[in-house]
């Protein structure tokens, strides 16, 4: 589990730019979600991501 977390986490802060290349309420949605991301914060077994 702690694994994963770790995982998880290097994938968020690599993001650096979120691009969709087609036009769907899916595409837009994932887009401002990601967007939208301000903080992650990790502990052991949990993740706390904070939205602005």
């Amino acid at each position: 589990m702690r694994d994963y977390y770790r995982r998880l986490k290097s994938d968020l802060e690599g993001i650096e730019s979120v691009r969709t290349s087609f036009d769907s309420l899916y595409a837009t949605s994932l887009k401002s979600d990601l967007e939208g991301i301000e903080s992650v914060i990790f502990n052991d077994f949990s993740a706390v991501i904070a939205f602005r």
